[in-house]
């Protein structure tokens, strides 16, 4: 295999491994709000930001990437109550 073919091939299997923004933000609220995963729906705002409903509770994540392979969550400030 040629080293080309190879860095291709590297490529394509670490970007499949690679954790999605619908992926952290379940895991984040899921652990925020103490509500299993299989409880958690979610709706998908922009390719980075996703929309929780997580035990009766409501978050929007933004996971941007970070870095070549590091996305990291921020959870937006809540505002439905001014």
């Amino acid at each position: 295999m040629s080293r080309s073919a190879w860095l291709v091939s590297s490529s394509l299997l670490l970007g499949a491994c690679l954790p999605t923004s619908e992926d952290l933000a379940r895991a984040r609220a899921a652990n925020e709000f103490s509500c299993p995963e299989a409880q958690i729906t979610m709706t998908e705002l922009s390719p980075d930001t996703e929309e929780v409903h997580a035990c009766g509770r409501r978050a929007v994540y933004t996971c941007p990437r970070s870095g070549r392979f590091e996305r990291v969550c921020i959870r937006e400030a809540d505002h439905s109550d001014r």
